[in-house]
């Protein structure tokens, strides 16, 4: 309803990050659902879907079609995982990182964020909460 509005009002910076069910994956009448719904450029470009690091790690087979079709996807970190430098270079596909500042310690978020910017991810795409 919110970016409907937004259209007409031609507020065009704005956008909306989405929790992505996870469990969608199993439902393909839902997915199917959920691509018709955003499935136009417009709402593309401003609905970013949020996915756990673990969903995005496990299901590259599921996710990067809907990436190519134009779904725009990001990440929240929520806990402290081993990444090596191909799971960072994946990164460049998502739209955000989102780190938990509340599920880490400083020094873990402050870390992931030296290692996103390291690979060149950009820095005004990395938040915080």
């Amino acid at each position: 309803h919110e970016i409907i509005l937004d259209l007409m009002n031609e507020d065009i910076n704005k956008e909306y990050i989405l929790d992505f069910p996870e469990s969608i994956k199993e439902k393909e009448q839902k997915r199917k659902t959920l691509t018709n719904i955003i499935s136009s450029e417009y709402v593309k470009e401003k609905c970013i879907m949020c996915l756990s690091y673990d969903f995005f790690n496990n299901n590259e087979k599921y996710l990067f079609p809907l990436i190519k079709e134009g779904y725009k996807f990001c990440v929240k970190i929520e806990y402290v995982y081993n990444m090596d430098l191909k799971d960072i270079q994946r990164f460049e596909l998502l739209k955000y990182i989102i780190i938990d500042g509340e599920e880490l310690k400083e020094e873990e978020v402050n870390e992931y964020k030296r290692m996103l910017k390291d690979n060149n991810y950009p820095e005004e795409n990395i938040f915080v909460i």
